[in-house]
């Protein structure tokens, strides 16, 4: 509750210490909840696209931000942060510092898209099928979303609620839209005028995906987002023609 209060989420793993699983009384429990480290990822792939000059200027002020601060602290840090970096940045370079920031998709989810794609090219010597493949595979298994769509070089692809409930009750458009959106930062603060290149981070969800897939880099696009007044997120997955 701690840090959903505080808009920290987790990198997917936790882990509870028994202290003493002999004390009748109850062993008292450490908690370890592992951060992903957004701030800590920013800084290193500003470093990496646009040199440390520019990172510092973008970065400036962001050790103000402690696990104490508040959501509304981070997304006013935030929103100045990409304010700047529009400014500064093309927008290649904007989708390679902030895809490269995206919570992190397991990996072994993953390596079973990479297996999928290998075994149906391996079968058919055809790649496209291969992706049709890995498709099938994220419509069967738990936990993907809306099942993904292929028009020729691209997948599309689209998010579920973030609280599948909460978004069937909604009685308002706002009230929907927090409950479909994932962000922690924005679900609250969708009309606070951050710019929709933050979306850039949710892109590098589906580019973990499809990059451990078919193991070559692909290109992935924002078509809808919460922060332009869609009632969705969105994304083109742009896979290379040469696959």
């Amino acid at each position: 509750s701690f840090a959903s209060d505080h808009g920290i989420i987790s990198d997917e793993f936790r882990q509870e210490i028994y202290l003493d699983d002999g004390d009748p009384q109850g062993s008292p429990i450490e908690l370890h909840f592992v951060i992903h480290d957004w701030n800590y990822l920013l800084d290193r792939n500003l470093a990496r696209v646009l040199g440390d000059e520019p990172r510092q200027r973008i970065m400036a002020s962001s050790e103000a931000l402690t696990l104490e601060s508040s959501i509304p602290e981070r997304f006013r840090w935030t929103r100045a942060m990409i304010d700047q970096l529009d400014a500064l940045a093309g927008d290649d370079q904007r989708y390679e510092i902030l895809s490269r920031c995206a919570h992190v998709f397991p990996k072994g989810q993953i390596a079973k898209l990479g297996v999928v794609f290998e075994a149906a090219r391996s079968q058919t010597g055809d790649p496209w099928q291969a992706v049709d493949a890995v498709i099938e595979f994220m419509i069967a298994d738990p936990g993907w979303g809306v099942r993904p769509q292929r028009r020729g070089a691209t997948v599309y692809a689209a998010k579920n609620p973030r609280d599948p409930q909460a978004y069937a009750q909604a009685q308002t458009d706002a009230e929907r839209k927090r409950a479909y959106c994932f962000c922690p930062l924005i679900r609250d603060h969708l009309a606070g005028g951050m710019s929709d290149t933050f979306c850039y981070c949710s892109a590098g969800w589906e580019r973990q995906q499809w990059e451990g897939a078919i193991g070559r880099p692909v290109r992935v696009s924002v078509l809808k987002s919460l922060l332009t007044g869609d009632d969705l997120c969105e994304f083109a997955i742009h896979l290379p023609e040469d696959l």
